[in-house]
């Protein structure tokens, strides 16, 4: 079924027990990855203890379906239902997820997929808009509504924002991602711990993130370009500065889907960074180029797996580490992958 685009946040904070398998998809990387963080979460805590998830490239399900049929099919040490999260996928892993997807026992996990940007006319979109248990969620940009920002603030611990507030919080999310605005909000409401009176245009100002990525962007390019030390230094400045761990892993994330998906382009990195929605300027698209041509796609395969472990460890699934300690040691695993 195809969900419409107003329903694919709530339908990811709140998982439909008859889907079986979700397609998430669109020319945004760091919105898509985000949601698929979210949605991999939601579907966990409803897999009941014991519940997994297990890693599957695009690829590996398209030269083996059984793989994905097997993953969807285990069953947890205490019983826990797995979610098998199948990342890069294309069309060409289409015949594999329908041969895996098929006939979905009533005990089977839960499968979502993760694409790019995909056409209207791409086969893996059809299949999962023709299926009955089969959900596809596209993600275009769109910017919050008021509505969903005074939820996300009252989640936080921001209960009321002034007339002015909500006027400066809506310009500073309209050039922000959803996890870049969580953490604003999240920023603001410690900025605030004690503070009765609705939040002021003034105090969203203090907590606004400077720049596009500030530190953050300097250690994940510092990492990708395999120089532990400079990576390391940007970090310690990044958490100075209030960035949390959570939010480092994301930015990590976020870069090197990106440089998988310019090293995988069959027409090149610079084409394929070219292409890329929002678009990237100037040092931070050389960056990226540079970082495509240097990290083949089975080595950042690899760096995603470790920096999807970090994620889970941050989130509780997993043995439990000091948080940024972790992320200090993700940043130096990456830097030194040879």
């Amino acid at each position: 079924m195809k969900i419409p685009a107003g329903q694919v946040r709530s339908l990811v904070e709140r998982p439909d027990p008859r889907i079986r398998a979700y397609l998430l998809f669109g020319p945004e990387i760091g919105e898509t990855d985000a949601l698929r963080v979210r949605l991999c979460d939601a579907l966990l805590a409803a897999a009941g203890d014991g519940g997994e998830l297990i890693r599957l490239a695009g690829d590996s399900v398209r030269r083996d379906p059984a793989s994905l049929r097997d993953a969807v099919g285990s069953v947890g040490l205490f019983g826990g239902r797995p979610v098998a999260l199948v990342e890069g996928a294309g069309d060409g892993a289409t015949d594999g997820l329908r041969a895996a997807l098929d006939e979905p026992g009533p005990e089977d996990g839960r499968v979502v997929v993760v694409a790019g940007d995909l056409k209207g006319g791409s086969r893996l979109r059809k299949l999962f808009e023709g299926g009955k248990h089969l959900a596809s969620l596209g993600v275009y940009p769109q910017p919050p509504g008021r509505g969903e920002l005074t939820a996300w603030a009252a989640e936080a611990g921001v209960p009321e924002i002034s007339a002015d507030g909500m006027e400066a919080l809506e310009a500073t999310a309209s050039g922000l991602e959803t996890p870049e605005i969580r953490n604003l909000l999240a920023l603001l409401a410690l900025y605030r711990l004690g503070v009765d009176s609705p939040a002021t245009a003034e105090e969203i100002a203090a907590c606004a993130p400077i720049g596009e990525g500030g530190e953050l962007d300097v250690a994940v390019t510092a990492a990708a370009s395999r120089r532990p030390g400079p990576a390391l230094t940007a970090l310690a400045r990044a958490f100075a500065k209030g960035r949390g761990p959570g939010e480092a892993a994301m930015q990590f994330g976020r870069w090197f889907r990106m440089i998988h998906a310019a090293a995988s382009a069959r027409d090149g990195p610079a084409t394929a960074v070219a292409r890329m929605r929002p678009p990237l300027y100037g040092p931070r698209r050389d960056a990226l180029v540079s970082a495509a041509k240097a990290w083949p796609p089975e080595k950042a395969e690899a760096a995603l797996s470790l920096i999807l472990d970090a994620e889970r460890s941050l989130r509780g699934v997993g043995a439990p580490a000091p948080a940024r300690a972790l992320v200090e040691r993700l940043a130096v695993r990456i830097a030194t992958m040879r």
